[in-house]
C-alpha cells in the first residue's frame, strides 16, 4: 500500500492500547479497511472505530513477547491507507446532522451542554445575589442551578466516576 501524505498521529499510547488519529480515517471505507487489517494482526484483541473523530483504537496483548512488534505493525498499517478511497468524506445533506435525510437533526443531550453551563453560571450568580436580599430569588435560582447541574452530569454520566 502506498503511504499517505501526512502520517497518522498517535493520539494515545498505553501498554496494550494505542489510538491513532488521521483526517482520512473520517472516510468510512478507509476506516473499515484499516480496522479489518488491524484486526487480522496477531496479538490484536479488539479494534474500535470512531469515524466522527477520525480515529481508531486498537487493543493488543501487551504481555506477549511480540508486543513491541505488534505495536510497530499497527503503526505501519495505519500509515498505509487505501489510495482509491476519496481523500475527504462526502459532505452531509444540508440540514441533517445524522444523515437521516429528514431535514431535521436528531436531538442529543450533548447538544444542550453549553446552554446548560451558561444557565448554571447564571443560576449560581442569581442565587448568590439573592442571599443579600430575597430568600425567594435565592431558593428559585438555587433550584434551577441544581436542575441544570443534574442535566450537565447526565451528559457526562459515562465519564463522571472513572
Amino acid at each position: 500500500m502506498p503511504q499517505i501524505k501526512t502520517p497518522p498521529a498517535i493520539a494515545s499510547r498505553l501498554p496494550g492500547r494505542i489510538r491513532i488519529r488521521h483526517r482520512d480515517l473520517r472516510v468510512p471505507k478507509r476506516l473499515r479497511d484499516l480496522a479489518s487489517s488491524l484486526a487480522s494482526l496477531p496479538g490484536v484483541t479488539a479494534v474500535r472505530e470512531a469515524p466522527d473523530a477520525g480515529s481508531i483504537l486498537v487493543h493488543y496483548d501487551a504481555r506477549s513477547e511480540s508486543a513491541a512488534g505488534t505495536e510497530d505493525m499497527i503503526i505501519t498499517l495505519a500509515g498505509a491507507l487505501d489510495p482509491a478511497a476519496p481523500a475527504t468524506p462526502p459532505p452531509p445533506d444540508p440540514g441533517t446532522g445524522t444523515g437521516t435525510g429528514k431535514g431535521r437533526r436528531s436531538w442529543r443531550l450533548g447538544d444542550m451542554n453549553r446552554p446548560v453551563k451558561i444557565g448554571m453560571m447564571t443560576g449560581l450568580a442569581l442565587s448568590l445575589a439573592g442571599l443579600a436580599g430575597s430568600k425567594r430569588l435565592h431558593a428559585l435560582a438555587g433550584g434551577s442551578f441544581v436542575v441544570l447541574a443534574l442535566c450537565h452530569m447526565a451528559t457526562y454520566r459515562r465519564t463522571l466516576f472513572r
